[in-house]
């Protein structure tokens, strides 16, 4: 949540909702599939990843791009846009109960996020500088 009284907050898809159809489209399988997904607002940025995933093996229809929009004003200053990706489960068949699979899952999640960002001058989406991180951190929110 924002510490800036002055700002609206508003949850929207900054594209086409990321789901198990979409993913199946693309990929032919959903579930029980190793898949990697790059958001992101630039093609250079989105291309150089899925080379870097390419040169270790990686299928291009195990890919898949969540496109930021170009309307977005990126950056780290207090007057950028926030924005979250979330990721949710469907509700598992096998009830989700303790011991089930599916709860397995869910308390080991295998999920791994990383932040990669291009430093170069030419090529930074919106401004061309970045100034500090006015945000609070998970340990400070008490979470």
């Amino acid at each position: 949540m924002t510490q800036n009284s002055e700002r609206v907050v508003n949850l929207a898809s900054l594209s086409n909702s990321l789901n198990h159809v979409v993913i199946e489209r693309q990929s032919n399988a959903a579930f029980d599939q190793q898949r990697y997904f790059v958001i992101t607002p630039g093609q250079f940025m989105d291309q150089l990843i899925r080379d870097t995933l390419n040169n270790i093996l990686v299928e291009n229809e195990d890919i898949i791009t969540e496109p930021i929009p170009s309307n977005m004003i990126l950056g780290l200053d207090e007057a950028s846009d926030d924005f979250v990706t979330l990721i949710r489960s469907a509700m598992p068949v096998d009830g989700g109960d303790q011991g089930d699979p599916s709860d397995a899952w869910m308390n080991e999640l295998p999920l791994v996020v990383l932040r990669v960002r291009d430093t170069q001058p030419g090529r930074l989406p919106g401004r061309s500088h970045f100034n500090g991180r006015k945000g609070v951190t998970d340990i400070a929110c008490g979470t």
